[in-house]
């Protein structure tokens, strides 16, 4: 899995969210899968993390 960020450290959420994907998807076909982790709020605009 990679996990693409800004120059910035990721948000506390982005990092759990991508440890839980990363949990799920062990042991399975797609354990070395490349994930793209797509943050959206319920109207699709941006969703702050943090």
């Amino acid at each position: 899995m990679t996990l693409v960020v800004t120059a910035l450290p990721p948000p506390p959420r982005l990092r759990a969210a991508a440890d839980t994907v990363r949990a799920v998807l062990a042991d399975t076909a797609w354990a070395g899968a490349r994930v793209r982790l797509e943050v959206t709020d319920v109207d699709g605009g941006a969703c702050p993390l943090g």
